[in-house]
């Protein structure tokens, strides 16, 4: 395996191509730097080689002031210095992006669209649809019942972070920073507090304050349940970021799609963990489905995915048995669905709103227009069920053909078409619940990401 640098350079290098092949003018090729030579050369100096390209296709005008601000952004070393450009201007609202923008297509590239000296000003953007009307006090206070917990309910908040919890887990995994010996100071409040940030982590149905009301056993069911409760708080004008782990993802996912649809706004950055790209097919997809598995199948099936033994334990297990089935459900049976399917069942469930007319797929993309707003994917060292196939696509390879292909990005990188960074964490599957160190560094990168999408420069 090679080192978390070598991970970071290359994605920079495969980043910055897309770029340079956006701008690169016809009859022309990007060059790309020595594959040994070049995971030796600071990430400063792969910038440089290719804005050196840049310069001389654009006479250097252009590209010489995009490279000024790309290294002189506040934000610049927020995330790690990770391997994409930093972010820009363009993300540090809820607002849609204006039309020049928008069209803009390749993941990561953000100097095409920017710069464009004597052109006419983009027109303003279409006027959203009202935000929903907003839940009562005690819906509200069902699906987040951590937000007096956390610290972080204010009356008028900068930012929200709506996070999304792990299978057979609940919302205190992150509006909570246990108590006693198992205490553990998480950035992630620490930051909200400091920012004026309010975190919204989600309780889903079934479990803890909730244990009494009926499963949710779909991704879309959870985006249709939740979207009424939280739509008002997402079209209010205050600004979000979005954060979710494991199946959390795939329940995020529908979400944003649904919110989308719904002609709401969209985050200014989203953070996901340990979950494959939701259009990998079934038949290679590193679990067995619940249904049919006997009980001593289902908990070794469980085992795979870092559960702490004591949830097998008598007494536990019949308490956690239907919650885990229930949850393995939403991720075993999940099937992506078109855009205009979810349209159709937008417009048929909540009484209409506009399908979404933004940049359209890209070939070999899954049927479902890209979202616009940076992406972080986190992917742990150790995990034994998804590191097979969120990192298959994302294994660091020698350079093929000489250069490194789209294909060995995380696919989730499909799924945008604004930045895509991808850390790995020194930690196995439920590294946010069973690994202190690991948690706290993966909520620091989460937090520069944040910092940086939402905050800087406002």
């Amino acid at each position: 395996m090679l080192a978390a640098d070598h991970i970071r350079k290359i994605n920079l290098i495969e980043v910055l191509a897309e770029e340079a092949e956006e701008r690169c003018p016809p009859g022309r090729v990007v060059e790309l730097p020595p594959e040994q030579e070049a995971m030796a050369w600071s990430e400063e100096r792969i910038r440089s080689f290719f804005e050196g390209q840049l310069a001389k296709w654009d006479g250097g005008a252009e590209s010489g002031d995009s490279g000024r601000q790309r290294h002189e952004s506040p934000g610049a070393d927020a995330a790690n210095s990770e391997a994409t450009q930093p972010v820009s201007g363009r993300y540090t609202s809820a607002t849609p992006s204006p039309p020049a923008e928008a069209g803009i297509s390749g993941g990561g590239d953000m100097a095409a669209g920017a710069g464009g000296g004597g052109h006419a000003a983009p027109s303003p953007p279409p006027p959203r649809s009202p935000a929903p009307p907003p839940p009562s006090p005690e819906l509200f206070a069902r699906w987040f019942p951590g937000l007096a917990r956390s610290g972080t309910a204010i009356p008028h908040p900068r930012l929200r972070v709506l996070a999304f919890h792990s299978a057979g887990n609940a919302e205190d995994m992150y509006s909570s920073e246990g108590t006693g010996a198992r205490r553990s100071p998480s950035p992630l409040l620490e930051w909200c507090r400091s920012v004026g940030a309010e975190l919204l982590a989600v309780q889903l149905p079934g479990r803890a304050t909730r244990a009494r009301e009926p499963f949710i056993t779909t991704a879309q069911g959870i985006a249709a349940s939740l979207l009424p409760v939280v739509g008002h708080a997402l079209g209010s004008g205050v600004p979000y970021v979005v954060l979710s782990h494991s199946f959390g993802c795939w329940a995020a996912f529908e979400t944003l799609r649904a919110a989308r649809a719904a002609d709401l706004p969209m985050p200014a950055a989203w953070c996901l963990s340990a979950m494959p790209y939701p259009d990998l097919p079934h038949d290679q997809r590193p679990w067995r489905p619940q249904r049919g598995l006997r009980d001593v199948d289902f908990k070794d099936e469980m085992r795979g995915w870092d559960i702490n033994e004591v949830v097998f334990s008598d007494g536990m297990w019949q308490v956690y048995e239907p919650l885990m089935r229930a949850d393995c459900t939403v991720y075993d049976e999940y099937e992506l669905k078109p855009d205009e399917q979810l349209a159709e069942a937008t417009a048929a469930g909540a009484g209409g709103g506009p399908a979404h007319s933004g940049p359209q797929p890209r070939p070999g993309r899954p049927p479902v227009a890209p979202f616009e707003f940076p992406i972080t994917a986190f992917w742990g060292a150790t995990d034994r069920r998804v590191r097979a196939a969120f990192v298959r696509a994302a294994t660091v390879l020698p350079l093929a053909a000489g250069r490194i292909r789209q294909e060995h990005v995380a696919l989730w990188s499909r799924f945008t078409t604004g930045p895509f960074r991808l850390h790995r964490v020194d930690g196995n599957h439920l590294w946010p619940l069973n690994n202190p160190a690991a948690k706290a560094a993966w909520l620091a990168e989460v937090v520069a990401a944040f910092q940086a999408a939402a905050l800087e420069g406002c």
